[in-house]
């Protein structure tokens, strides 16, 4: 039984661009202990966006891993944006990189690579009433583009 059952039904997980950053994120990066679900039955999962698996088998693996209190697939009174907003799933994943102390990152996943949609759009701390808007990080989004096997030509 996940630590997220005993959550009051109708709890959604919505976090802001900003709330994921200077909370999972930050504590994440920072090892600051914050009461959390354990790994992988809470919000944020850890798993290999880069590996083997198609985002669907991750999806699937991920999906029945939280309450039906904390996620939902369908609300006959929600629009198809609240839909898919209520579906989201969230992870820690670990870029790789092409080259050892390259710029460059290998998006590849299963039969396919993560291909970014649009370019990076910058996040920015809601400030307290004395203090001024800063960036504290970016969001890009990326769709899945499958890899179709390369056709060799055969000369005569």
């Amino acid at each position: 039984m996940s630590s997220f059952s005993l959550l009051p039904p109708g709890f959604r997980f919505q976090p802001t661009e900003q709330e994921l950053l200077l909370y999972y994120l930050y504590n994440k990066i920072t090892a600051t202990q914050q009461p959390q679900p354990p790994t992988n039955i809470g919000p944020v999962f850890e798993c290999d966006l880069y590996g083997d698996k198609n985002p669907w088998e991750i999806w699937e693996s991920f999906k029945n891993c939280i309450s039906d209190h904390y996620f939902s697939d369908h609300h006959d009174e929600d629009s198809d944006e609240e839909q898919h907003k209520l579906q989201d799933l969230y992870f820690f994943t670990k870029l790789k990189r092409k080259t050892l102390n390259g710029s460059r990152f290998d998006r590849k996943i299963g039969s396919g690579s993560w291909e970014g949609e649009d370019a990076s759009k910058p996040i920015m701390s809601c400030p307290d009433n004395h203090q001024r808007k800063q960036r504290i990080g970016s969001k890009k989004r990326f769709r899945f583009e499958k890899v179709e096997p390369s056709k060799t030509a055969v000369g005569s």
